[in-house]
């Protein structure tokens, strides 16, 4: 799980990092956050959730915004919602 969550990542980072803009990040955030407690997962998949949440946050932060929305996004996949737009 681990390994294949490593590629989408890197994929992710790679198609988002071109596109996104600093001002995804706080909405993308917001999604992320309005929905983390609506949606029923285990233990270790809100882990992972919140593993991508707080990378995405320090990716933000660096500037990184590409690289925050592709984090963002696998953390909505994991919360198995659709991705924000």
């Amino acid at each position: 799980m681990m390994k294949r969550t490593t590629t989408a990542l890197a994929c992710a980072i790679l198609f988002y990092s071109m596109t996104a803009s600093a001002a995804h990040c706080p909405m993308d955030l917001k999604y992320i956050d309005d929905n983390m407690m609506k949606n029923k997962i285990t233990p270790a998949e809100m882990k992972v959730v919140m593993a991508l949440r707080k990378f995405a946050v320090e990716a933000h932060n660096k500037g990184e915004h590409g690289v925050s929305v592709a984090a963002l996004h696998l953390a909505a996949t994991g919360l198995k919602l659709d991705p924000p737009h």
